[in-house]
Protein backbone atom coordinates (compact mmCIF):
# COMPACT_ATOMS: atom_id res chain seq x y z
CA UNK A 1 0.00 0.00 0.00
CA UNK A 2 2.83 2.39 0.79
CA UNK A 3 4.27 1.70 -2.58
CA UNK A 4 0.95 2.47 -4.16
CA UNK A 5 0.70 5.78 -2.29
CA UNK A 6 4.27 6.55 -3.25
CA UNK A 7 3.47 5.94 -6.94
CA UNK A 8 0.39 8.14 -6.68
CA UNK A 9 2.50 10.96 -5.18
CA UNK A 10 5.07 10.59 -7.96
CA UNK A 11 2.39 10.62 -10.67
CA UNK A 12 0.68 13.60 -9.03
CA UNK A 13 4.01 15.40 -8.75
CA UNK A 14 4.79 14.78 -12.41
CA UNK A 15 1.33 16.05 -13.34
CA UNK A 16 1.86 19.20 -11.29
CA UNK A 17 5.30 19.68 -12.88
CA UNK A 18 3.75 19.17 -16.34
CA UNK A 19 1.09 21.78 -15.55
CA UNK A 20 3.74 24.17 -14.23
CA UNK A 21 5.93 23.85 -17.35
CA UNK A 22 2.90 24.10 -19.65
CA UNK A 23 1.73 27.29 -17.92
CA UNK A 24 5.23 28.73 -18.02
CA UNK A 25 5.52 27.93 -21.75
CA UNK A 26 2.10 29.48 -22.40
CA UNK A 27 3.05 32.56 -20.35
CA UNK A 28 6.27 32.96 -22.35
CA UNK A 29 4.34 32.51 -25.59
CA UNK A 30 1.77 35.07 -24.50
CA UNK A 31 4.48 37.56 -23.53
CA UNK A 32 6.17 36.99 -26.90
CA UNK A 33 2.85 37.47 -28.68
CA UNK A 34 2.17 40.67 -26.70
CA UNK A 35 5.63 41.94 -27.74
CA UNK A 36 4.83 41.26 -31.39
CA UNK A 37 1.49 43.01 -31.08
CA UNK A 38 3.12 46.03 -29.40
CA UNK A 39 5.64 46.21 -32.25
CA UNK A 40 2.77 46.15 -34.75
CA UNK A 41 0.92 48.87 -32.79
CA UNK A 42 4.08 51.02 -32.75
CA UNK A 43 4.53 50.54 -36.52
CA UNK A 44 0.88 51.51 -37.15
CA UNK A 45 1.20 54.60 -34.95
CA UNK A 46 4.33 55.65 -36.88
CA UNK A 47 2.46 55.18 -40.18
CA UNK A 48 -0.50 57.17 -38.80
CA UNK A 49 1.80 60.02 -37.78
CA UNK A 50 3.41 60.01 -41.24
CA UNK A 51 -0.02 60.04 -42.94
CA UNK A 52 -1.15 62.97 -40.77
CA UNK A 53 1.98 64.90 -41.75
CA UNK A 54 1.33 64.13 -45.42
CA UNK A 55 -2.30 65.24 -44.99
CA UNK A 56 -1.14 68.54 -43.48
CA UNK A 57 1.27 69.02 -46.42
CA UNK A 58 -1.52 68.31 -48.90
CA UNK A 59 -3.84 70.74 -47.10
CA UNK A 60 -1.14 73.42 -47.19
CA UNK A 61 -0.48 72.76 -50.90
CA UNK A 62 -4.20 72.99 -51.61
CA UNK A 63 -4.42 76.33 -49.80
CA UNK A 64 -1.46 77.66 -51.77
CA UNK A 65 -3.01 76.45 -55.04
CA UNK A 66 -6.32 78.11 -54.18
CA UNK A 67 -4.56 81.38 -53.34
CA UNK A 68 -2.66 81.20 -56.64
CA UNK A 69 -5.94 80.49 -58.45
CA UNK A 70 -7.54 83.57 -56.88
CA UNK A 71 -4.54 85.70 -57.80
CA UNK A 72 -4.56 84.49 -61.40
CA UNK A 73 -8.31 85.04 -61.65
CA UNK A 74 -7.89 88.59 -60.36
CA UNK A 75 -5.04 89.26 -62.79
CA UNK A 76 -7.14 87.91 -65.65
CA UNK A 77 -10.06 90.10 -64.64
CA UNK A 78 -7.75 93.14 -64.40
CA UNK A 79 -6.32 92.39 -67.83
CA UNK A 80 -9.81 92.00 -69.30
CA UNK A 81 -10.89 95.27 -67.69
CA UNK A 82 -7.82 97.05 -69.08
CA UNK A 83 -8.48 95.59 -72.52
CA UNK A 84 -12.12 96.70 -72.46
CA UNK A 85 -11.05 100.30 -71.70
CA UNK A 86 -9.00 100.37 -74.88
CA UNK A 87 -5.32 101.01 -75.56
CA UNK A 88 -5.41 104.63 -74.34
CA UNK A 89 -6.08 103.66 -70.72
CA UNK A 90 -3.12 102.96 -68.46
CA UNK A 91 -2.37 99.34 -67.63
CA UNK A 92 -3.17 98.31 -64.06
CA UNK A 93 0.34 98.71 -62.60
CA UNK A 94 3.40 97.30 -64.26
CA UNK A 95 3.58 94.98 -61.26
CA UNK A 96 1.26 92.41 -62.83
CA UNK A 97 4.18 90.81 -64.63
CA UNK A 98 5.68 87.82 -62.86
CA UNK A 99 9.36 88.66 -63.49
CA UNK A 100 11.50 91.67 -64.32
CA UNK A 101 12.61 92.27 -67.88
CA UNK A 102 15.62 90.26 -69.03
CA UNK A 103 17.76 93.37 -69.64
CA UNK A 104 17.56 94.41 -66.01
CA UNK A 105 17.06 90.95 -64.49
CA UNK A 106 20.40 90.73 -62.71
CA UNK A 107 20.20 94.22 -61.18
CA UNK A 108 16.48 94.00 -60.39
CA UNK A 109 16.80 90.77 -58.45
CA UNK A 110 19.07 92.18 -55.72
CA UNK A 111 17.12 94.68 -53.61
CA UNK A 112 19.56 94.97 -50.69
CA UNK A 113 17.88 96.13 -47.46
CA UNK A 114 14.18 97.01 -47.42
CA UNK A 115 12.67 99.02 -44.56
CA UNK A 116 8.87 99.15 -44.70
CA UNK A 117 6.77 102.08 -43.59
CA UNK A 118 5.46 99.97 -40.68
CA UNK A 119 8.95 99.52 -39.24
CA UNK A 120 9.94 96.07 -40.53
CA UNK A 121 13.44 95.73 -42.00
CA UNK A 122 14.55 92.91 -44.27
CA UNK A 123 18.25 92.31 -45.02
CA UNK A 124 19.84 90.78 -48.17
CA UNK A 125 16.59 90.99 -50.16
CA UNK A 126 16.26 89.31 -53.54
CA UNK A 127 13.20 89.80 -55.72
CA UNK A 128 11.44 86.51 -56.43
CA UNK A 129 8.13 87.63 -57.93
CA UNK A 130 6.16 90.79 -58.63
CA UNK A 131 2.44 90.42 -58.06
CA UNK A 132 -0.49 92.77 -58.47
CA UNK A 133 -0.53 93.83 -54.82
CA UNK A 134 3.10 93.41 -53.73
CA UNK A 135 6.43 91.73 -54.20
CA UNK A 136 7.66 88.36 -53.00
CA UNK A 137 11.22 88.51 -51.70
CA UNK A 138 13.71 86.22 -50.11
CA UNK A 139 15.69 87.74 -47.28
CA UNK A 140 18.12 86.66 -44.59
CA UNK A 141 15.31 85.21 -42.45
CA UNK A 142 13.22 83.50 -45.16
CA UNK A 143 10.65 84.42 -47.81
CA UNK A 144 7.86 86.97 -47.46
CA UNK A 145 5.37 88.92 -49.52
CA UNK A 146 5.51 92.67 -48.92
CA UNK A 147 2.48 94.65 -50.05
CA UNK A 148 3.19 97.74 -52.16
CA UNK A 149 1.33 99.87 -49.63
CA UNK A 150 4.01 99.01 -47.02
CA UNK A 151 7.02 99.72 -49.25
CA UNK A 152 8.81 103.06 -49.07
CA UNK A 153 7.63 105.57 -51.72
CA UNK A 154 10.75 105.22 -53.90
CA UNK A 155 10.22 101.45 -54.13
CA UNK A 156 6.52 101.94 -54.81
CA UNK A 157 7.43 104.13 -57.80
CA UNK A 158 10.09 101.63 -58.93
CA UNK A 159 7.41 98.94 -59.25
CA UNK A 160 4.80 101.27 -60.77
CA UNK A 161 2.54 101.37 -57.73
CA UNK A 162 0.08 104.25 -57.60
CA UNK A 163 -1.79 104.52 -54.26
CA UNK A 164 -4.79 106.20 -55.96
CA UNK A 165 -5.04 103.47 -58.56
CA UNK A 166 -4.49 100.83 -55.87
CA UNK A 167 -7.52 101.94 -53.83
CA UNK A 168 -9.72 101.46 -56.90
CA UNK A 169 -8.07 98.08 -57.49
CA UNK A 170 -8.65 97.11 -53.84
CA UNK A 171 -12.34 97.98 -54.15
CA UNK A 172 -12.58 95.89 -57.32
CA UNK A 173 -10.79 93.03 -55.57
CA UNK A 174 -13.20 93.15 -52.63
CA UNK A 175 -16.17 93.08 -55.02
CA UNK A 176 -14.62 90.16 -56.95
CA UNK A 177 -13.92 88.17 -53.77
CA UNK A 178 -17.49 88.77 -52.61
CA UNK A 179 -18.75 87.44 -55.95
CA UNK A 180 -16.54 84.36 -55.49
CA UNK A 181 -17.93 83.80 -51.97
CA UNK A 182 -21.50 84.14 -53.23
CA UNK A 183 -20.82 81.75 -56.09
CA UNK A 184 -19.20 79.26 -53.72
CA UNK A 185 -22.11 79.43 -51.27
CA UNK A 186 -24.68 78.89 -54.03
CA UNK A 187 -22.77 75.92 -55.50
CA UNK A 188 -23.93 72.65 -53.90
CA UNK A 189 -21.24 70.63 -52.12
CA UNK A 190 -20.10 67.46 -53.92
CA UNK A 191 -21.43 64.20 -52.45
CA UNK A 192 -19.02 62.36 -50.19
Amino acid sequence: MKLFLFLILIVAGEGAYFEYTTEKRLGTGTAHQLGEWQAKVDALEAKNKKLKAQGADITHSLGMAQAQDQLLSRQLQDAQAAESHGPSSPTPMAATSSAPTSASASSALDLGTISTIIGKTYQNCKLLKVQADGIVISHSQGIIKVLFAYLPPEMQRRFGYDPNHASALDEATVRYQEQLRQAASSTPAPPQ
